[in-house]
């Protein structure tokens, strides 16, 4: 039972169909229910699926070999051969790679060894042209004096040139 703000008492609020929902979308699944069933019939729900009897199948499964304890099997002496021989074959390439690995290493270190030589190589090839190049820029002013002193007349008569550079300073 509810109370209306008129006072009077309602017993059933389903009474009034449209007023079930209140609020924010008020009769939007009612609609859309008319809308998908325009005949007014509720939608059926499907029936439960059964599920069908589960099926036995046999399996028909080979007999494993027969193991001779006591005797020698073919089969099992096979495979011992291969293992052996493919064991033997591990031990031999795992050697060969250890050598190859070896050889490998030493020419990395020769390799570095070498470019460490090389460097110092350049580096000494470096000073050598830095000193050629600073002795030919002194022959070069070394010369352009002895040119400026040739061309210049000397102030001082030739024999106390001698004399002047023989002379001892006082």
């Amino acid at each position: 039972m509810t109370l209306r703000q008129d006072g009077n008492v309602e017993a059933n609020e389903q009474s009034e169909p449209e007023a079930t929902e209140r609020g924010f979308g008020t009769g939007l699944r009612a609609q859309l229910r008319k809308r998908l069933h325009p005949e007014g019939e509720e939608p059926q729900q499907p029936a439960p699926a059964e599920e069908p009897d589960p099926q036995y199948v046999s399996y028909d499964f080979e007999q494993p070999a027969t193991v001779e304890l006591n005797g020698a099997n073919p089969e099992v002496e096979d495979l011992r051969a291969q293992l052996e021989a493919a064991q033997k074959r591990e031990i031999s390439l795992r050697a060969a790679f250890a050598e190859q690995v070896e050889a490998y290493e030493r020419k990395l270190g020769e390799e570095h060894e070498v470019a460490h030589e090389q460097t110092k190589l350049d580096e000494r090839s470096a000073r050598l042209s830095s000193t050629e190049s600073q002795i030919r820029e002194r022959e070069r002013r070394m010369a352009q004096r002895s040119r400026k002193r040739s061309q210049q007349p000397s102030l001082l008569p030739p024999s106390s040139r001698r004399s002047s550079r023989h002379a001892t300073p006082s």
